[in-house]
């Protein structure tokens, strides 16, 4: 009996460190990505500067643009469809997207995103990377988060009452050295699904396959979402 109770409290002591070790690491890959967020802005330049590439851009249209393309994507999201948004992100990202909609496809279930609201939307600055221009936009947002079973409807994750206030940096990316105006040019692109040429000035759907299309060299498109903070309002 002393010898059953010995290897249970040795068991328990062995998952408690375990645990203590996991959330060590966490703790640690935030101070990471805190560290990194920091390095990064200290490189932006204030988005003052970057009239003089583009004085046909608007800041404040900008910012406008990006809350409504946030609000409008949590809706797709919750919908298990954002191909409307296909031409406002890369390539890459809306890949990244896509996976993660697939896991809630497969499972039957939805990610519910309700009673959304942005409250502040700042341009934190720009910088030039790769031979593209970026700007860095901070949202701050409220919103219904929670994950439902589509079959059964029950609660899987989440509060249908509780507000969430969140915190976002959206980076948005286009070719260096374009200019608003010149949104009107258009460019011959392949599509990523058929290989057909299309024409594309901002967006075009292509004509073989119907997968809509955009370019980066014209339009910003939407690169990374990083979430900074969240807490629960009761």
């Amino acid at each position: 009996m002393v010898l059953v109770v010995t290897v249970i409290g040795i068991i328990i002591m062995n998952i408690d460190e375990a645990r203590a070790k996991r959330r060590a690491r966490r703790a640690e890959k935030k101070k990471e990505r805190e560290a990194k967020l920091s390095d990064d802005s200290h490189k932006l330049r204030p988005i003052s500067e970057y009239l003089s590439l583009d004085p046909s851009f608007s800041p404040e249209a900008f910012k406008s643009t990006v809350s409504e393309l946030y609000v409008s994507l949590q809706k797709g999201w919750q919908e298990k469809d954002i191909s409307s948004f296909r031409p406002n992100m890369t390539d890459a990202f809306y890949a990244q997207m896509e996976r993660e909609l697939d896991k809630y496809r497969t499972k039957k279930q939805t990610n519910c995103i309700e009673k959304i609201s942005v409250f502040g939307t700042e341009i934190l600055g720009w910088r030039q990377d790769g031979g593209k221009d970026m700007i860095i936009v901070q949202l701050r947002t409220y919103i219904i988060d929670y994950v439902k079973d589509d079959v059964t409807g029950a609660l899987i994750r989440g509060n249908k009452t509780s507000r969430k206030n969140m915190v976002y940096e959206w980076t948005m990316i286009r070719t260096s050295g374009m200019k608003t105006e010149d949104s009107s040019v258009a460019i011959e692109v392949t599509c990523p699904k058929c290989g057909a040429k299309v024409m594309v000035n901002q967006t075009a759907k292509c004509e073989f396959c119907g997968t809509l299309l955009t370019s980066d060299r014209f339009n910003w498109a939407l690169s990374n979402i990083t979430g900074l903070s969240q807490h629960t309002i009761k």
